[in-house]
């Protein structure tokens, strides 16, 4: 690890126990039943990736046409921590094309290429599919202490080490910085994901989903080739993810005192994907340190369209209630479902 790197290594912590504490205001502030204490600037977060210099340092090995490859990434710690604090959901898509990790990852495909001086297109993808099959794999419950918890490709390469679903979204992700058509095929009958390429030199097991042809890839055992799958799978229903015009919400917030005992809660909304996404709406909660909600309240004057590329704000004036320590958590709802969430730290 080098010099710059954390001491506290994520791959013997790597999961957030849904305690993101993200960037937030000054820790030497408080509160109290007489208004503000002296210096206190109010409760901030933000869903983005934090500017540091630090990186973990990973390597790499796997064999690729009877030879061993080897790589050392040097995986931005800022990068980590934002796809560590961004809300698990259903939604696969937003592993695969997320802006703010895709540089990242097609340094890690190009870098895989760069192994193989002289090699074919298809010599790139088998070895991308061969670096992916050489992690080690792990269920969620041992891994994270989840019984489901979807990893961000990111997160993959600094615990090097994952289970079915964060080898698909992994690999998924390298082929699709290459150019390449995926999809994350899930079969729900087997609690078991595989990922899919469209590539002109396939053949085998395949799915056809509107009218594009993906060849199965299975992430979690060494030695399978595009196109196989194990027998007890075929024939099984299949659901179909296909990473292209995928919105990302991208936000910060704070609130910041403004009377005696009132806050102005300012949140700022951006939509860094590839397609707008509807129905956008900010719930905002004050939580006590039990557990139990202080302040529950909708922000803005109802739900709104964000294109892709375009940002908004919402804003609402809050009284918080007496209590002496709080925090704020700021939940982004589209289309009725979480797409992400912050949240400060106590105050």
């Amino acid at each position: 690890m080098p010099d710059n790197a954390p001491s506290n290594d994520p791959r013997n912590h790597p999961s957030p126990q849904h305690g993101y504490e993200r960037t937030a205001c000054r820790a030497d502030g408080g509160r109290s039943t007489r208004g503000w204490a002296d210096g206190f600037d109010g409760w901030a977060a933000a869903a983005k990736p934090e500017s540091t210099d630090a990186e973990y340092s990973r390597s790499f090995h796997w064999c690729h046409a009877g030879e061993r490859r080897e790589l050392t990434l040097s995986i931005p710690v800022g990068t980590y921590d934002y796809c560590v604090n961004r809300a698990r959901t259903g939604d696969y898509r937003q592993y695969v094309v997320d802006p703010l990790q895709e540089p990242f990852i097609a340094t890690v495909a190009e870098d895989i290429e760069e192994t193989m001086p002289g090699g074919t297109a298809r010599d790139t993808v088998t070895s991308c599919v061969r670096f992916v099959q050489s992690l080690e794999y792990i269920r969620d419950r041992e891994d994270t202490g989840h019984e489901a918890y979807p990893k961000y490709p990111v997160e993959t390469l600094v615990h090097q080490r994952g289970d079915c679903e964060d080898g698909t979204l992994l690999l998924c992700a390298l082929l699709e910085t290459l150019g390449y058509d995926t999809a994350v095929l899930v079969l729900p009958a087997h609690h078991h994901m595989v990922a899919g390429v469209a590539c002109d030199w396939g053949h085998g097991a395949s799915v056809t989903h509107q009218g594009t042809q993906f060849f199965t890839v299975e992430t979690t055992t060494s030695g399978w080739d595009i196109g196989e799958l194990d027998p007890q799978f075929q024939g099984s229903p299949v659901d179909v993810h296909r990473p292209d015009d995928t919105p990302i919400l991208v936000h910060q917030w704070d609130a910041t005192p403004t009377t005696e005992t009132g806050v102005t809660v300012t949140v700022h909304a951006a939509n860094f994907g590839s397609a707008p996404v509807e129905d956008v709406q900010v719930r905002f909660l004050f939580e006590r340190r039990n557990g139990t909600i202080a302040e529950r309240v909708w922000l803005g004057d109802g739900s709104r369209t964000l294109a892709a590329g375009e940002s908004t704000q919402f804003i609402r004036d809050i009284v918080p209630p007496p209590d002496l320590q709080l925090r704020g958590r700021c939940r982004l709802i589209a289309a009725g479902a979480l797409h992400d969430e912050s949240e400060s730290e106590w105050h």
